[in-house]
């Protein structure tokens, strides 16, 4: 018979067996412990011995993997470059004519591959994809240091109760990395109604108004055609819209916390 408890110090201390009846244990090494049953000539007594009950996948995040500073360095250095620079550099990579990426998806047999940029069916996507690969290094810090909050005992209490990864997963990390979760995504849906910089930079809005948002609309009504009160007006119901998505925030964020 195998049992699993959680010591706090060496020493002698007493566990229900598997009959319900208090029985002595010998507590060799403080720390999560597997008891196995022990025969002797005195007495059928159980020992406590360390077991080496941690979770593996424990181990394996705060193990120092070598490069492990490096990659981290290459993720979030798009995040702390210009944007002219990541989104110059972005467009050649998915270049239609030149591209290194077209040149890699006709080398695996794709005779027509996407135009990109150059698409309208294509273009919203590369500038997303344009997005996400400029502000991933900082959500990756920001999620590491959620992960990183979570308290290692709990995990040792969920492996102790029998808990396989997938559940640990759903009932520690989970709970865990929520209100992380809730704060990025509505970071991303705020800054996804003022996005500007970007279609400015890369599409201008093209081909046709693949790329065109609300706030470019904006800049164009202003800056192109002068009509400012058309666009001032637009930009009121923007700002009515980020308002009502903040009020929604503060309205969920402490039962996210809570929960």
């Amino acid at each position: 018979m195998k049992k699993a408890i959680l010591a706090t110090k060496v020493g002698m201390t007493q566990i229900f067996n598997e009959d319900g009846v208090l029985t002595p244990v010998t507590v060799l090494q403080a720390g999560p412990c597997v008891v196995t049953q022990v025969k002797t000539v005195e007495n059928d007594g159980y020992s406590a011995v360390q077991g080496g009950f941690v979770d593996k996948r424990e181990k394996l995040v705060n193990k120092p993997l070598k490069g492990r500073v490096f990659f981290r360095s290459v993720l979030f250095f798009p995040y702390v470059a210009s944007l002219v620079a990541i989104a110059v550099v972005w467009m050649a990579l998915f270049n239609p004519e030149k591209g290194p990426v077209n040149g890699i998806l006709m080398a695996l047999g794709i005779a027509n591959p996407p135009r990109w940029a150059a698409s309208t069916t294509w273009a919203m996507p590369t500038i997303i994809g344009l997005t996400v690969w400029k502000g991933m290094g900082y959500y990756m810090i920001v999620y590491l240091a959620a992960l990183q909050g979570i308290s290692r005992e709990l995990y040792e209490a969920a492996s102790l109760d029998g808990a396989n990864g997938w559940q640990q997963f759903w009932n520690v990390t989970w709970p865990g990395i929520l209100p992380t979760t809730f704060y990025i995504l509505m970071m991303l849906l705020v800054a996804t109604f003022k996005s500007y910089d970007i279609m400015y930079i890369t599409t201008q809005g093209g081909p046709g108004e693949a790329t065109k948002v609300l706030a470019y609309h904006i800049y164009n009504q202003a800056f192109k055609n002068s009509k400012f009160g058309y666009a001032s007006a637009v930009a009121m119901v923007l700002l009515v819209i980020i308002l009502i998505v903040t009020l929604i925030q503060f309205r969920y964020e402490k039962k996210f916390t809570n929960d």
